[in-house]
This record gives C-alpha cells, sequence and structure tokens, in this order.
C-alpha cells in the first residue's frame, strides 16, 4: 500500500505561508496494492509548508491503519501492511516586479547630485507589487555627476532586501528566514541622472579692472590687471582667465580708461572650463595723471645803501628756488 500526498497547484509569493491544508481533504491517496475490505486509513502524520519562493515536500508518515468491525468498533491492523509514501509538493512561484530609480534632473550649481538628491525611496516600482507587509529596505543606486551630462542611475545589481516588516525591526541583521528577497523575480531598469546648463539663468560676473591716480612724472606710466578674478557661486569658487586690463605708456596729465582684451574664461576649482554657465561682463579701469605739484620761492637781495634803485634784475640767475619739496621732473628746465 502506498500512500500519495496531493500536490498544492503553484501558487505565486504573497508573503504568507502556504501548506497541505490547502491541498483537497484527505490530502493524499491510496495507491498501489490499496486496502484490503473494510480497512481505512484511520490517521496519518501530513507535514509540509512554505512561504518564499521555491519547492517544498509535503510529507508522510505513521499511518495507523483499522478494520471496521461489525459493531463498528475498530481494530488496529497496521502490522497487516507495508505501507510507503510519496511526497507531494508546494510550488511558490517569485512575484515579479520591476525596479527603477527615479529621474533627476539639474541646472549647473557645482554641486555633486547624486541618488540621495532625489525624493525618498529614491527609487520606483515600475510594474508589479510587493506582497502584503513586505517592504523594501535596502537597496543600492549608483551615480553621481556634478559637471555637465547625462548618465544613468543603476541599482547595483543583489542589493535590494525585502523584509516581512511585520516581523524585522531591526535592518541591519536580518534572519535569513525573513529575508523575503527570494521571493521576488527583480527587474532592474536604470533611471537618469542629468545636469543642465545654465541657459537661462546663468551666473553673472562682473569683472572690474583695476584704477589708480598718479602724479605726472614726465615719463610714460600705466596699470594692469582687475580688482578680483575670483568668484563665490553657491560655495564654489570660479575664476576667470584669458582676458586683461591694461593701459601702458601715457605720460600727459589727464583721465584714461584701460583697454580690455582678450576672451574670458571662467574655470572652476579643478579648473575645469565652465564658461557656459557664466555671463562674464568687463568694466575697464580709470586712469589718471594729475598735475605735479611746484613751488617756486624768489630770492632775497640785501645789499649797502649805494644810491642806486635796485630790482629783481640785481639777483644772480636763476633768481628762485624749489621750495616745500617741489621739484621739476628729470629733464626739464625752466
Amino acid at each position: 500500500m502506498n500512500l500519495e500526498a496531493y500536490d498544492l497547484a503553484p501558487l505565486t509569493y504573497d508573503g504568507l505561508s502556504h501548506s497541505y491544508a490547502e491541498t483537497a481533504t484527505p490530502h493524499y491517496e491510496v495507491t498501489g496494492d490499496g486496502l484490503m475490505a473494510g480497512d481505512t486509513v484511520y490517521s496519518v502524520l501530513i507535514n509540509g509548508a512554505r512561504t518564499v519562493a521555491g519547492v517544498s515536500d509535503i510529507t508522510l508518515s505513521n499511518a495507523i491503519i483499522k478494520h471496521k468491525e461489525a459493531d463498528n468498533s475498530y481494530t488496529d491492523v497496521t502490522q497487516s501492511y507495508e505501507a510507503t509514501y510519496t511526497n507531494g509538493t508546494i510550488t511558490i512561484e517569485p512575484r515579479a516586479i520591476t525596479l527603477k530609480p527615479m529621474d533627476y534632473y539639474h541646472p549647473f550649481t557645482g554641486h555633486t547630485y547624486n541618488s540621495d538628491s532625489t525624493v525618498s525611496p529614491h527609487y520606483t516600482i515600475v510594474s508589479g507589487t510587493l506582497a502584503p507587509h513586505d517592504s523594501i529596505v535596502g537597496i543600492t543606486i549608483t551615480g553621481s555627476l556634478s559637471a555637465v551630462d547625462t548618465i544613468p542611475f543603476v541599482i547595483t545589481p543583489g542589493s535590494v532586501l525585502i523584509v516581512d516588516t511585520n516581523e524585522v525591526h531591526d535592518y541591519t541583521s536580518v534572519a535569513p528566514a525573513l529575508n523575503m528577497t527570494a521571493g521576488y523575480n527583480i527587474t532592474l531598469q536604470n533611471g537618469e541622472l542629468g545636469v543642465s546648463h545654465r541657459a537661462t539663468d546663468p551666473y553673472e560676473i562682473v569683472l572690474k579692472g583695476i584704477g589708480d591716480t598718479v602724479e605726472y612724472n614726465g615719463t610714460g606710466q600705466g596699470i594692469s590687471g582687475w580688482q578680483t578674478t575670483e568668484f563665490t557661486f553657491d560655495g564654489f569658487t570660479y575664476h576667470v582667465v584669458g582676458v586683461t586690463s591694461s593701459i601702458e605708456n601715457v605720460t600727459n596729465v589727464g583721465d584714461y580708461t584701460t583697454t580690455i582684451s582678450g576672451d574670458p574664461h571662467v574655470l572652476n576649482a579643478n579648473n575645469d572650463d565652465v564658461t557656459d554657465e557664466f555671463h562674464v561682463t568687463t568694466q575697464a579701469g580709470n586712469f589718471k595723471i594729475t598735475q605735479r605739484p611746484l613751488e617756486l620761492t624768489a630770492f632775497g637781495l640785501t645789499t649797502e645803501y649805494d644810491g642806486r634803485t635796485h630790482s629783481a634784475q640785481d639777483i644772480l640767475y636763476p633768481y628762485c628756488r624749489f621750495t616745500n619739496g617741489t621739484s621739476l621732473c628729470g629733464g626739464h628746465n625752466i
């Protein structure tokens, strides 16, 4: 005599435990030589349950067989049989879900963007659903970007951790029996991370040439340079290169402006050219040459009375001197 457990029709993982009790009563059938007339399987031990995806056996053992007498009493005839057992199966098929990182786009700011820049939980379930009480408590998404570009957000294969949150509260240490990830057939799609040009809202830089006021000295003078070439936006410092502000070899008293030449380029701290994210305006510097102060004091004349009329003509050349520290420029004469 053989007892053969019924198979449970395949189920899709739903987070619940399924057992032999879901098969048709009495959960087995008698095969082989069968039972003699009046004999019946009085009891049998049946085991078998499964929650996660996979296959488990439904096992039979310890069958007790009794014969029904005319007075409706039962006599144990187990020893009259050589019982064998055939296992049934419980098949739980994986639950299909598709996961995709959330897309994220932002204009250039110099900051580095990654999956943490997106709204929690940083991914979406594109298709399928989680079983009741199951939650994704672990997932690794790679991809970071600061420069203008577009790259994929990628979920690292094997990084997804799904648990029954009714049973697990410490996600740093999950017992294998409570890890429900195996209950899922997980398809991974890529998201997208993009940093765009600041086309309609560039950072504004005003590059101002240095100015100066000097005193006329009879020779060519000039200035060159900028008040500053470093500028900070959103916590990042940039510097401008490739453009000059200068004036050279002007001599005469007057007001002058510097000449600006070149093509400005904006570099970040790594010397990457990020000029496209900026609008650069240049302002010439002012250069002024002022008059040189000159103070002359005439020499006096002291002489004995000689009856003549004396005048400035009696004073010997050069008739005067420079005072208060003033002087002519080199090579100049009165």
